[in-house]
């Protein structure tokens, strides 16, 4: 009869192990999960900074093209001319800009 009394508690003591083991492996398992989540959280958001980045270096290089072709524009409607009189060696020259306000 003491053998019987003792047979339930090994049973309890090999499903007290049994769920410590199945508590330790969900832990190790919401550990990795969190880790990964992390690190492709970290990773996610290096990429988008790094594609940020290539914009702001893409409009900023637009912006100066268009300032450039706004100088050559400008540049395109000025007029030169200049006058020789010959009485007393003047020289006259002319700029004129037809720039629209």
């Amino acid at each position: 009869m003491a053998h019987d009394s003792n047979q339930p508690v090994a049973d309890d003591e090999e499903s007290g192990e049994v769920r410590t083991r199945v508590r330790m492996i969900l832990i190790l398992v919401g550990a990795v999960v969190t880790i990964l989540g992390t690190v492709g959280s970290l990773a996610f958001g290096a990429f988008t900074a790094y594609l940020d980045y290539q914009v702001s270096v893409d409009l900023l290089k637009q912006s100066k093209d268009e300032e450039q072709e706004r100088i050559r524009d400008q540049a395109s409607k000025v007029a030169v001319w200049s006058e020789n009189l010959s009485e007393g060696r003047q020289f006259k020259q002319y700029v004129m800009s037809s720039r629209r306000w």
